[in-house]
């Protein structure tokens, strides 16, 4: 799964989530280079995705075994 290359195909910059200390975490897609890259800022890899581009406001749901996490998308 090319993650990171799909989301900078559809013009996507940043890519932010809340983290278990309900703090925004922010990271620009433009300095990450590799799918491991964006899944350890994400803190998670995703066995399924949920992709939601054109909504108000554009996420993306990710789960693994045992949890899910919604990232926030920004162009």
């Amino acid at each position: 799964m090319e993650l990171l290359n799909r989301l900078k195909e559809e013009n996507f910059t940043r890519i932010s989530f809340h983290d278990e200390y309900n703090v925004v975490q922010f990271s620009n897609l433009l300095e990450l280079t590799s799918n491991e890259e964006l899944f350890s800022f994400m803190e998670i890899t995703p066995i399924r995705l949920e992709y939601y581009p054109f909504e108000i406001k554009p996420h993306l749901i990710c789960y693994d075994e045992l949890r899910s996490k919604k990232f926030f998308l920004f162009r």
